[in-house]
């Protein structure tokens, strides 16, 4: 087939194109140099009479390639996976009717693990809370059912995480501090309003139009009055990113298990409040996550014995980063305060957003 005849065909078939959020209608242009357009065509006398032939209609965006999701009573197309994980799975989404684009998190529980479900409403709520700050993802809106545990929310789309940012780009000290600052920011926000967010990890932020902005409250917890931990009943979180603290409870309800394992009342009981954690956790995250920023991997990530050397071993500081720079003396020492092995030793997101490297 000739180019011309292939891309007439191109045009003629798919006249809508997806550009800058939006659905545009290509339009036909006539450039200096092109012939002009044929005359209009004289109609014919009909020799019988009928009635008149409606004019065609005009293809419409439903005949996008693409499946369709109904949320709240909107149409919207599956334009792409972003990725999964678990229970859920998030797309890349468009509003048929806005030519928006969204990231809708689609979260469909079978009855064995229905009792997780409610982790998600909570990450819901927390959501609700926390939405008008600018360093937590915007939910737009959300479709629930709890009879079938099903669950939609629709967020504004990043254009990348951060986690797939460090992988691609090796950043130096300017751009450290910048992501690192509003990392803390974000966690400040949640500690003020009592809630840890357990999981922080470069894969749990995302960069919104140049923004940093926290996302992911799945297993976030707000801290009850009176209290300033939260209980868990299973270790949560990634295995990179986990508090010593959490660890050493994990370690030490194993051996008391086995200890007491004839009395199972009592040992249920204990195994109800198997660890607590809280917001030091989120700090020890946070220093994690500088420190892979700086040295491009977490300080165990190559251990043989993970678990035992988070707990443990003393975290190891090279004078140089991946790049080859060395390390400022307030870069260090950030990392150092996070790092600490005992929870009451490290600082506050408060205090880390007074710290020399964050104020130079």
């Amino acid at each position: 087939m000739p180019v011309t005849s292939a891309i007439k065909r191109r045009s003629e078939e798919h006249p809508f194109i997806v550009n800058n959020n939006k659905i545009l209608k290509q339009e036909h242009r006539h450039y200096p140099n092109s012939p002009p357009p044929p005359p209009p065509r004289t109609p014919q006398p009909s020799t019988s009479v009928s009635s008149p032939t409606p004019s065609p209609t005009p293809p419409s965006i439903t005949e996008s390639p693409w499946d369709t999701i109904t949320i709240c009573g909107k149409l919207y197309y599956q334009v792409h996976l972003i990725k999964t994980g678990g229970s859920s799975r998030v797309y890349k989404v468009l509003c048929k009717e806005t030519g928006s684009i969204f990231a809708m998190k689609d979260i469909q529980m079978g009855r064995i693990d229905a009792s997780k479900f409610d982790s998600y409403v909570e990450e819901v709520t927390l959501l609700q809370q926390l939405q008008g700050n600018g360093c937590v993802i915007r939910l737009h809106d959300f479709e629930m059912d709890k009879r079938t545990l099903k669950l939609r929310m629709l967020f504004e789309y990043g254009d990348t995480d951060l986690a797939s940012y460090i992988h691609k780009n090796k950043l130096d000290v300017y751009d450290i501090r910048h992501f690192w600052r509003k990392m803390v920011e974000a966690t400040r926000l949640l500690h003020a309003r009592k809630i840890v967010h357990s999981d922080l990890k470069p894969g749990n932020f995302v960069i919104v139009r140049g923004k940093v902005k926290i996302i992911d409250f799945g297993i976030a917890k707000a801290i009850s009055d009176g209290t300033v931990n939260i209980k868990r009943q299973t270790i949560n979180g990634t295995p990179n990113y986990i508090a010593p603290e959490a660890l050493s409870d994990l370690f030490e309800c194993n051996q008391h298990r086995f200890m007491r394992e004839e009395d199972e009342d009592e040992d249920d009981e204990f195994k109800r409040e198997l660890y607590k954690v809280g917001p030091p956790a989120d700090i020890w995250a946070l220093g994690i996550i500088l420190y892979q920023m700086v040295y491009g991997n977490t300080p165990f990530h190559n251990h043989p014995n993970k678990d035992n050397a988070i707990r443990n071993e003393p975290v190891n500081f090279p004078p140089k980063s991946r790049n080859g720079e060395h390390i400022p003396p307030e870069l260090e020492n950030a990392m150092e305060w996070c790092l600490k092995k005992e929870a009451k030793d490290r600082p506050t997101a408060e205090q880390l957003l007074r710290h020399q490297f964050l104020r130079s």
